[in-house]
């Protein structure tokens, strides 16, 4: 499955051979290795299955700036893009999904 890991250096293609459950999704975003409470940023692609992951904590524990949307959302620390179903279930993207993520993400460390 591949999804988008977004850091300070960049865009990412993360591929793994299952999907990302909750547990591996708190250790990647915000600091990694270090679980995190996630939420869930949706409707910042033109593709609306496709949704951010980030630490909500990422203000508080002061990470530094990682992306911003096209829709002007600031994220923090490492970000995951990913699709979803209609219930909430994360799918991973399609490389068509990740080229939207590539393209319409504003990468801190580059402005």
């Amino acid at each position: 499955m591949l999804y988008a890991l977004i850091n300070s250096t960049g865009i990412h293609r993360l591929e793994v051979e299952k999907k990302l459950e909750l547990a591996d999704l708190q250790n990647r975003v915000g600091i990694a290795g270090e679980p995190a409470f996630i939420e869930y940023v949706p409707n910042q692609f033109p593709d609306p299955a496709i949704d951010l992951i980030c630490d909500e904590e990422f203000l508080y524990k002061e990470l530094p700036l990682t992306c911003i949307t096209r829709r002007s959302i600031a994220l923090g620390g490492q970000v995951i893009a990913t699709a979803c179903t209609d219930d909430g279930e994360t799918i991973g993207l399609t490389e068509a999904q990740f080229q939207l993520v590539a393209t319409n993400l504003i990468i801190a460390s580059r402005i």
